[in-house]
């Protein structure tokens, strides 16, 4: 059919515009998509309309699967296997012919196949994939009966003692063991099937007081699935240790394992962990099955500008990329698809992971064994001997492995890497937290991606919706950008087994590292400098990406609160401790959260002549933020606060020449050379015109801007809360970082300090237990 046809027909049928309709047969064309899938994944079509729009292009009859019956017959006409890799199902033998359901009417492939392993021809009708998909499964699942046989065989061979079964002292069993019975081997390759047929990313097996439950982790939820009584557990644990290569009679360490199943002509591998629990080992089974639609970064899920700055990033010829997140949040399936379009006979690709998830044609894949002394570090010092284009570290763990890694992009290498952090900008503070000079950070970082998974919405029941005002309220407290006018919802089909989700997609959040950015990391600047500054320049949060991704109907805001809500911007508790509140008079600030342009050079000069700690200025600033938010300080007030703790030794340049020797032991000639810079930051002072709120709390910190020296006292009734605060900061991070005279402590010995100094009446009690609770809680967390 020419495309003008197809055109008109997606016009009448699929309610679309031109453009829509053109921008669908374009991506269908540059991705090589059948045209249903193509129609699925706009997401301008509903997946149940999408039969009925191929039936009238093409001209053959739509079937609904879940109205006919399925016949025996025409399943044995051409196996299911084999109907699964063409996603056609046989439906009935009518007159000679094998009626066939297609996704595609136009595979020719799929009716050759058919043709030649039936010997009949074929009667194309179309359906939704989805339901044949759905069909497929439920059509290969072994029923219940099935998993009743084989647990009442287990049970039945078992029956040499019950008592003995559940003995999780013994560390060898007796006789042989209960694994190697048939009916137990059903029973675990039941669990296995199954967990692949749900799509499930871990298996769990866990024994608690009288019985055995069985979880599958699916869309990143974990489900029961079913329970086991007792005596099963200890036969199912050496099962699955026995056929992943572990030690079956040892039972009180940890182990690891490895296995691989076969179903349907498809390899699929699985890591498996056991651990000793109170009621017997519990095991965890991963599933290693790389998804070729995964392995692309355009069927990531990114939108068009962040597809464009990950292909860029992934195409430099040297420098380090990290994508961060927690466990689970799709790091690895992300670096994954970067090298796989990196991957190419001209290029030696070089992987250290513990252990390798995913088998890369023409990739060198290293798996850390620490027992045979090849450790990450061992190994990157290795590999950058064996003349690597492209170096893939599963994750930087320390200081050594950080160190290596970014030298190795200094010397022309291009470094790909995870690492644990809850957003690009906290990623570049982590480095430096680990101890890797800013210098290097910022000459060889070329761009951070941190992401999250959420569950997709079932295309084949997804409607739109009206979110309650609470859901409304909370995404409101959740970002500054306006909210979509469109949500959608799903409400829970046979393709999804009732769950309303099918899959997940990623959220992603892309920092490039460039021009302020790089300013911004020599500077020592903090994370909320970072993301304000990298905001500025386009990007987006991982909820503002989420928000865009629920008005596309692709997700639901409620599965992006899950994973991404600001945790600065969630509600506090109401405190019990009585703390007084601060308002201020509605006064614009001139100074906006550190942006101002001679803002940088008076912190400079606070931190070159002051001996302040390199940083100092700008962690009190965070530390004061977060402590305002625990607190529940206002939108303006926080950043009174955060501009505050900035300059809050700002009275140190503005003293007279008279008390500068408080900095020495300098020279008089150097000290001649200090007091002009002080009498030039005068001039910067007034150029500034700082809002009376924010001098108020200066002038309460050290000397007042006028050089009177300190007020009478730092009592609570005598200054206010924003005073209070940014005292308790700036002690706390002094406790944190070397002296000339002591040590750094660590956050605990830290907090410890300032309780005792807050109960000898120097500091704010009620706000040192604050915090306890915001920046301490954040650091001992990370």
């Amino acid at each position: 059919m020419h495309r003008k046809d197809l055109l008109f027909i997606l016009q009448k049928r699929g309610a679309l515009d031109i453009e829509q309709a053109e921008q669908i047969l374009d991506q269908r064309e540059y991705r090589q998509l059948p045209l249903d899938e193509a129609l699925v994944r706009s997401g301008l079509i509903g997946a149940g309309r999408v039969p009925e729009i191929l039936s009238e292009i093409y001209g053959v009859p739509m079937l609904d699967l879940d109205s006919e019956t399925i016949s025996p017959r025409a399943l044995e006409a051409f196996p299911l296997s084999q109907a699964e890799n063409f996603c056609v199902l046989p439906v009935r033998i009518d007159e000679g012919e094998i009626v066939l359901a297609m996704a595609d009417p136009l595979d020719v492939m799929a009716e050759d196949a058919v043709k030649l392993v039936s010997g009949l021809e074929v009667r194309r009708t179309v359906a939704s994939r989805a339901q044949i998909q759905a069909h497929l499964a439920r059509l290969q699942e072994p029923d219940a009966a099935e998993l009743t046989k084989a647990l009442d065989g287990a049970l039945f061979e078992m029956e040499f003692g019950e008592e003995e079964a559940v003995d999780e002292e013994d560390p060898a069993p007796r006789g042989k063991p209960a694994a190697d019975k048939g009916p137990v081997i059903q029973l675990v390759n039941y669990l296995l099937r199954d967990a692949i047929r749900l799509r499930a990313s871990d298996i769990h097996i866990e024994p608690a007081e009288d019985r055995t439950k069985v979880r599958f982790r699916i869309d990143g939820i974990l489900q029961e699935i079913c329970e086991l009584p007792k005596v099963a557990h200890r036969p199912v644990l050496s099962r699955v240790k026995l056929i992943s290569n572990m030690d079956i009679s040892e039972r009180r360490a940890p182990q690891d394992g490895r296995t691989q199943v076969k179903l349907n002509n498809e390899k699929i591998d699985f890591r498996v962990s056991s651990l000793p629990c109170q009621y017997g080992e519990k095991a965890v089974l991963r599933m290693l099955k790389a998804d070729p639609s995964l392995m692309e970064l355009d069927r990531l899920g990114f939108s068009a500008p962040d597809l464009d700055l990950v292909k860029e990033l992934f195409d430099s010829p040297q420098g380090i990329v990290l994508v961060t997140g927690p466990t689970g949040s799709g790091k690895t399936s992300t670096l994954y698809a970067g090298l796989n379009r990196l991957n190419s006979p001209s290029r030696n690709i070089v992987t250290v992971e513990d252990p390798v998830e995913y088998r890369l044609k023409g990739v060198n894949q290293v798996s850390v064994n620490p027992k045979a002394g090849l450790t990450f570090h061992s190994a990157l010092k290795s590999i950058l001997r064996q003349d690597p284009d492209i170096v893939m570290l599963g994750e930087i763990r320390d200081l050594e492995s950080a160190e290596i890694a970014f030298h190795a992009a200094q010397t022309g290498h291009l470094v790909l890497s995870t690492l644990h952090t809850n957003s690009a900008a906290a990623t570049i503070t982590r480095l430096g937290q680990m101890g890797l000079p800013h210098y290097l950070i910022s000459s060889s970082l070329l761009g951070v991606l941190a992401q999250r998974l959420v569950r997709r919405l079932c295309p084949e029941c997804r409607v739109r919706r009206q979110p309650s005002p609470e859901l409304l309220e909370a995404l409101e407290s959740s970002t500054s950008r306006p909210l979509p006018t469109t949500f959608y919802a799903s409400t829970g089909c046979q393709a999804c087994d009732g769950s309303g989700f099918s899959g997940r997609l990623g959220l992603y959040e892309v920092m490039p590292v460039d021009g302020a950015i790089r300013t911004l990391i020599l500077e020592n600047a903090g994370e909320i400098e970072l993301e304000a500054q990298a905001k500025t320049e386009g990007m987006l949060s991982l909820l503002e990406d989420g928000l865009r991704k629920c008005e596309a109907g692709l997700t639901s805001p409620e599965e992006v609160l899950r994973v991404a809500r600001s945790r600065k911007k969630r509600p506090r508790e109401t405190s019990t401790v009585s703390i007084p509140r601060v308002t201020v008079a509605e006064k614009p600030l001139l100074v906006d959260q550190g942006s101002h342009p001679l803002l940088s050079e008076l912190l400079r000069l606070l931190e070159t002549h002051l001996a302040l700690p390199l940083g100092h200025s700008r962690r009190v600033a965070q530390f004061s933020r977060s402590l305002g938010e625990e607190l529940g300080l206002d939108g303006r007030t926080l950043d009174i606060l955060h501009e505050a703790a900035l300059l809050k030794d700002l009275g140190m340049l503005r003293v007279p020449s008279g008390l500068l020797s408080k900095i020495s032991p300098l020279s008089t000639e150097e000290l001649k050379t200090l007091h002009g810079h002080v009498s030039w930051s005068l001039e910067i002072v007034r150029e500034i015109h700082l809002p009376e709120e924010v001098l108020k709390i200066i002038s309460t910190h050290h000397e007042q801007p006028d050089g009177r020296g300190y007020p009478d006292g730092l009592k609570e009734e005598e200054i206010g809360l924003p005073s209070l605060i940014v005292s308790v900061a700036d002690t706390y991070h002094s406790l944190l970082v070397d002296r000339p005279y002591r040590k750094a402590l660590s956050p605990t010995r830290a907090y410890e300090k300032l309780r005792e100094m807050a109960e000898n009446g120097w500091l704010s009690l009620p706000v040192v237990e604050h915090l306890e609770k915001s920046v301490i809680a954040d650091h001992l967390s990370d």
